[in-house]
């Protein structure tokens, strides 16, 4: 050994080179065979979202940089690691998890974070050592982020009104919505910034380690990518709406509103670049690799070898293998109607002039009724059931909201939540608006015979019945009635309509 580096044979080196390398293929093969769901409704989001078009060249990328570096690659000795076989373990166990309770995100990173470590069970520390950058960059391709968007539309909208108020221009908010003199504006989804974001980061990341040589230089440009779309996003959105306002909204109300935000992110990535080149390190010359990790390798000779190469097999196999065994065939069709007595002091009446219902999808059933105290006041009940929660057909699922994004009659405005001891929870409110009608609705969900307030307890519940045992059912509950600005009244109506009725709901769920 000199200089820490294995000196042998190239012929002897090409062999193990041939025999790893023709493994690897075959497994990855058998990966993406048993995991092809997974990976296909990967390609599924960069062929339908702009978001996550940028996909497509991840992989491309990754084989360019593993192309510019094979001198070094082919000079490491490949050999088996045993460690990478629990990790396997743990990413399959994680991908059936997130199978059971619906999170498809988390199913996509567990099935693309198997590869690279298949990659590490096969050839071992010293060669993945080599490419590890490459190798992890295929997470990029996981359509992850999206998740970012409500913090980040409540972030662009808290900017933008306070730049309009520097200016002097009256503003008006309700919510992610505001008005000025010159007309109304609403910042969306796709006013988040969170595909500037992801294509900042992804590009950050990739130019960091290509121009910078230091760990700390490197976190600083990613740490620069992600801070530097979130501000530009938010200076895009002001001048978005000083030009609708200043053009008397004939100008950045359409198609323009877009290529204005893509004209001005490309400018913006190119000053950050432009910044950047001025740290940028000299290419080091391309030097032998010089680690010889051992710990765990498995030669090629061992007598345990055929003992990894089926365990690798076999924790590959294993996991899709039991979501097939485990999973049910469930005839939707024969779930019971739901229906809910009226409680004490209330009566059900048989219309409501009420049409708003929240926008939740794959409901195997639907109840909504109006109820009517002694004194005329009206509330209406609505209850989305999922008898088996599954994927697009969860409580948890991102596209369910109270109003959907492009709905032209009904808005949502976030309220203050009302507590409701009887029950054990603080319930979320919010406003629903129209033109010709304003109302209040308190809505919290239910899962495995138990209340949660928000979408990540859904979540933890639905884990938690499918991993032990539980019901995996689900529903969606909410309680709405008209509503006048600054009226407490509204408020005590609904919390003592759901007092009343909170027994009767669960006892119908329950029964379900």
């Amino acid at each position: 050994m000199v200089s820490g580096v294995i000196v042998m044979n190239e012929t002897v080196l090409n062999k193990h080179w041939q025999h790893q390398g023709g493994l690897l293929c075959v497994f990855l093969l058998l990966l993406i065979g048993c995991y092809y769901p997974s990976y296909s409704s990967i390609v599924s989001i960069w062929n339908r979202s702009e978001t996550f078009a940028h996909g497509f060249v991840i992989l491309p990328i990754c084989a360019w940089l593993i192309w510019r570096i094979r001198q070094q690659i082919k000079a490491t000795l490949p050999q088996m690691n045993y460690l990478g076989i629990p990790v396997l373990m743990l990413l399959g166990f994680l991908w059936l998890a997130a199978n059971y309770i619906g999170v498809l995100a988390v199913e996509q990173l567990a099935a693309t974070l198997m590869i690279p470590v298949l990659v590490f069970t096969l050839l071992g520390w010293q060669t993945t050592s080599v490419m590890v950058f490459p190798l992890l960059y295929i997470v990029f391709g996981v359509p992850l982020g999206e998740e970012l968007t409500p913090y980040l539309i409540g972030l662009t909208a808290d900017s933008t009104v306070t730049m309009v108020q520097w200016t002097g221009i009256p503003i008006h908010r309700e919510g992610t919505f505001f008005e000025l003199p010159s007309g109304n504006w609403s910042v969306v989804a796709a006013c988040s910034g969170v595909r500037y974001l992801i294509a900042s980061v992804t590009l950050g990341v990739l130019y960091a380690y290509l121009n910078y040589q230091g760990l700390l230089k490197r976190l600083t440009f990613i740490a620069f990518s992600i801070g530097v779309p979130i501000v530009a996003n938010s200076l895009r959105a002001f001048m978005i709406v000083m030009i609708g306002h200043f053009s008397d909204m004939q100008l950045a109300t359409g198609v323009d509103h877009l290529i204005y935000g893509w004209l001005f992110f490309g400018i913006v990535i190119a000053i950050m670049f432009y910044i950047g080149s001025f740290w940028r390190d000299d290419e080091d010359d391309i030097q032998a690799h010089k680690i010889n990790w051992k710990w765990g390798d498995v030669s090629s000779t061992a007598s345990g070898y055929k003992l990894v190469v089926a365990a690798t097999a076999l924790v590959i196999i294993f996991w899709p293998l039991k979501y097939q065994l485990e999973e049910q065939t469930t005839d939707f069709s024969h779930v019971v109607e739901i229906s809910v007595a009226a409680p004490n002091g209330w009566t059900e009446k048989p219309s409501s002039s009420t049409v708003w219902k929240p926008a939740y999808h794959g409901l195997d059933r639907e109840f909504f009724s109006a109820y009517e105290n002694a004194a005329g006041n009206e509330v209406t009940l609505f209850i989305g059931y999922y008898a088996q929660q599954r994927q697009d057909a969860e409580l948890g699922n991102y596209n369910n909201v109270l109003v959907s994004e492009g709905d032209d009659v009904w808005r949502a405005v976030d309220g203050q939540g009302l507590t409701l001891p009887e029950i054990g929870i603080t319930a979320p409110t919010a406003v629903i608006q129209s033109r010709a009608a304003q109302y209040l609705t308190t809505y919290f969900f239910y899962v495995d015979g138990q209340w949660a307030t928000n979408k990540y307890q859904t979540k933890w519940l639905q884990a938690k019945a499918q991993l032990f045992g539980g019901r995996n059912d689900g529903a969606i509950i909410a309680i709405t009635s008209s509503y006048q600005e600054q009226n407490d009244a509204t408020s005590d109506l609904l919390k003592n309509f759901t007092t009343e009725a909170w027994v009767k709901i669960k006892a119908t769920l329950d029964q379900m």
